[in-house]
């Protein structure tokens, strides 16, 4: 694995979730250690090219696994169509009801449901959970 393979600042995010540092961008640095500037915080440790190569293959495991139940969801939804709502089996309803949760918002991009309180409340229009 390469960094300038690496999705530098959605690593960065992972690693250091809120703490602020200088983009100065892939123009002149390529997609390198290089183009991260300073960090605004001076106690934060920036991350090491180890670390940020570790978090990108984390990174590429749950792309890998997300579109993995993905497209089993897809296909026992598929297998749902047209079959009476008496005969399907557990399985098509539960990827029925995954598909509508995503629909809503209640399930984030790799299959987790999210806090109540994120998603009932963007259903309602800001309603109570």
């Amino acid at each position: 694995m390469n960094i300038q393979d690496v999705d530098i600042q959605l690593v960065l995010h992972r690693l250091r979730p809120g703490s602020a540092y200088h983009w100065k961008g892939a123009g002149q640095f390529g997609n390198t250690m290089e183009a991260i500037g300073e960090w605004r915080d001076p106690a934060t440790q920036p991350p090491t090219e180890a670390e940020i190569l570790a978090e990108w293959g984390r990174c590429l495991e749950e792309a890998t696994a997300a579109a993995a139940l993905r497209q089993q969801v897809r296909s026992l939804a598929a297998s749902a169509v047209g079959v009476n709502i008496r005969d399907l089996t557990a399985a098509q309803v539960k990827a029925l009801f995954a598909i509508w949760l995503y629909s809503v918002g209640a399930i984030n991009n790799v299959g987790e449901v999210r806090p109540l309180a994120q998603w009932v409340l963007e259903m309602n229009d800001g309603g109570e959970a």
